[in-house]
């Protein structure tokens, strides 16, 4: 006889809190649209996301699918979700879109997140109502094998999310206790070797790139290239994000007298200095934002606007006839206007879209299916079918998140300027898009179509003979290592470029110790660098100071309250966690955020030391040794307060604080000689 297994009062009460979940989120939640097809396998949320005219990429879809089949642009080779979990996962995209917008990026984040859960419950029939915390350890564990260290931790918080929304509508029959076992990516850029220097080098512009660009600025004559040159010059002068630059508004153009302390700041020849930004809207979202241009910079970028504007002067009226006649599109004035039944033969179309051959102009046609006239075996086509076609070509800003009309666009060109072989639309308005950046910079091959890229057009390559190639973004890594070679404070760093967040900025921090090590090198050697450190080198005699410095300064890296000269490459650091007290650390005076962060410091640890104090009036064992630890860190920040503080040192000199622990370089040798 054969023993049916009942189901647990449980696992009831989870499946059916399942279906309710679901059958809510198909019937009742409206994200996405009333008429969402909430079965199919792929949902297309292009209408209901943002997206910026200039980003090639407008359309905007969800795939409900397994990693079989690969991740192609359609459902050819994919593998739909097995049901109940693709109805879990769709139901959970929907309801959290209902909570609070968010990008089909973050939404296709969360589903690559579920495709690894999907595999554990294979042999449960992919019920979300017996999914337990080992499962999600699993796959944790073949995240950690295909996710490359930068996208774990971030998978790691989607599994997370997936969890609660288990534990929250009480779908799982066992409480999901999981925790993101993947820790965040430190961007330690103090590291050296082959591996860590040719990670660099793919985020930032070689100088042979850089030197490059600068003559094919000069060589540049089409005019698609000439545009596109100057919005490369625009991110070197800006390190915009690339759709911030490509949506920049005409008038973005500021310039204002610059004052200091409240008086305008004069020139050598005693007039007012003015300073020059250009206006932008942030593409993380925001009130429109100043760019303040390096004076370096000021020349460059306003004859790149200026050439930007004479490449769009031909495309902008058309943007302004189309705004002040809604319904209707532009045709230059040289064909007349006839009225919607004027007939348009097909050497008008040739002439008026630069088509030479008959095949051409038919094909244009049939296309768009104009409906034609024959009138002596000729083709005709009306103006009011001509002008609805034109129409659907123009820029859809319907989805746009700046309050820009189409004419108020910088980077305006006629359809077709970059296409190599079709010819240029003067009746149709396009965007200079990131994807023809990216084919300028780095060119593109996609099956049978290959484009190359402005270096190989011109004939500049790599030692080994290969074509330069490069992105866009790789501007925004490299003034983002300027400036913090360059000493500009993180706060200031992260306003420039856009940024809510300071600790963003170590990501795009490629400067290496060894570089830093340099900088700090050719201030002690200006005598730019107080203490004993400098101290001894100034005693030592001129002949030994370079081989002191290239000892003791042989790497560095900035710490949160000041600089650590250890050589990490000898061996790691013997005072982790104890920067305060270290005897290789330098403040650098003046700088806010270093300042701001020893006051938090020493908040923090007189705190602990109050309590430490407490634990030895009760004789707790061991408490003595955790009061001298922590008077030395409360001792060493408040020094290292006072160097602040000191009128009588000039901001920006670095500071030997002497704390009491010994400096590794104390009485060593040079070169095997004597101490110094």
């Amino acid at each position: 006889m054969p023993v049916e297994v009942l189901p647990s009062g449980r696992l009831r009460d989870a499946r059916a809190n399942l279906e309710a979940v679901i059958d809510r989120a198909r019937n009742e939640v409206t994200a996405f649209g009333r008429d969402l097809d909430f079965d199919a396998p792929v949902w297309d949320v292009t209408e209901h996301s943002t997206v910026r005219a200039s980003n090639a990429r407008q359309r905007n879809m969800l795939y409900f699918t397994t990693y079989e089949g690969g991740t192609s642009k359609s459902m050819n080779g994919r593998t739909p979700l097995t049901e109940p979990f693709a109805s879990f996962v769709k139901a959970l995209v929907r309801l959290r879109q209902e909570a609070k917008s968010k990008t089909p990026e973050n939404h296709g984040t969360l589903i690559r997140a579920a495709r690894y859960l999907h595999d554990t419950l294979a042999d449960r029939g992919h019920d979300p109502c017996r999914f337990l915390t080992i499962d999600f350890q699993l796959a944790a564990n073949v995240c950690k094998e295909r996710e490359a260290e930068t996208s774990r931790y971030r998978i790691g918080l989607f599994l997370v999310e997936i969890a609660h929304a288990l534990n929250r509508y009480g779908i799982s029959k066992a409480r999901i206790d999981f925790r993101n076992p993947f820790a965040r990516v430190s961007y330690d850029h103090t590291r050296i070797g082959k591996e860590h220097d040719m990670r660099r080098a793919e985020k930032l512009p070689s100088p042979e790139m850089l030197d490059a660009l600068a003559q094919i600025a000069n060589l540049v004559d089409e005019p698609s290239d000439v545009l596109r040159m100057r919005a490369v010059e625009l991110l070197v002068c800006g390190g915009w994000r690339i759709n911030e630059l490509l949506t920049l508004p005409d008038d973005c153009e500021i310039e204002e007298e610059a004052f200091e302390n409240g008086r305008p700041v004069l020139g050598n020849d005693g007039q007012p200095v003015f300073r020059y930004g250009i206006r932008y809207w942030p593409e993380k979202g925001g009130e429109p934002r100043v760019k303040w241009m390096p004076s370096v910079m000021v020349d460059l970028a306003k004859r790149a606007v200026r050439d930007i504007r004479h490449h769009s002067a031909k495309a902008r009226p058309v943007a302004r006839f189309i705004e002040a006649h809604p319904g209707r599109a532009y045709i230059p004035a040289q064909f007349g206007d006839g009225g919607p039944d004027q007939l348009f033969s097909m050497e008008d179309l040739g002439q008026l879209f630069g088509l030479a051959r008959r095949t051409s102009r038919t094909q244009w046609v049939r296309r768009r299916k104009l409906p034609v006239q024959v009138i002596g075996r000729a083709w005709h086509v009306r103006r009011a079918d001509l002008e609805a076609a034109l129409l659907t070509e123009q820029p859809d800003l319907s989805r746009s998140p700046l309050p820009l009309r189409l004419s108020e666009y910088l980077f305006l060109v006629p359809l077709n300027l970059f296409h190599m072989e079709k010819a240029t639309n003067p009746c149709v308005v396009a965007f200079l898009t990131d994807g023809q950046i990216r084919d300028f910079l780095g060119g593109r091959v996609q099956g049978s179509d290959r484009v190359p890229s402005v270096f190989e057009r011109f004939g500049f390559t790599e030692a080994d003979g290969t074509p330069m190639a490069m992105t866009s973004h790789m501007f925004r890594h490299w003034l983002n290592t300027l400036a913090q070679q360059g000493g500009m404070g993180q706060h200031e760093i992260a306003r420039w470029f856009g940024r809510q967040d300071m600790g963003q900025n170590a990501i795009y921090d490629h400067a290496s110790g060894t570089q830093y090590a340099e900088q700090v090198r050719g201030m002690m050697e200006r005598g730019q660098i107080r203490g004993p450190i400098a101290d001894i080198h100034d005693r030592l005699p001129p002949v030994d100071r370079e081989s002191f410095r290239e000892s003791v300064l042989a790497t560095v890296h900035t710490t949160d309250i000041g600089m650590c000269i250890n050589d990490w490459s000898l061996a790691p650091c013997p005072n982790h966690g104890s920067c305060a007290d270290c005897g290789d650390h330098l403040v650098k005076k003046g700088d806010a955020d270093q300042k701001g962060r020893a006051e938090t410091l020493l908040d923090e640890n007189q705190w602990v030391l109050k309590q430490a104090l407490q634990e030895v009036e009760e004789e707790t064992y061991g408490a003595s040794n955790h009061v001298a630890h922590t008077r030395s860190i409360v001792t060493g920040l408040r020094r290292i307060l006072e160097v602040h503080s000191d009128p009588t040192i000039p901001d920006g000199t670095l500071v030997h604080v002497n704390p009491a622990t010994p400096s590794r370089y104390t009485d060593r040798p040079l070169d095997g000689g004597d101490p110094a």
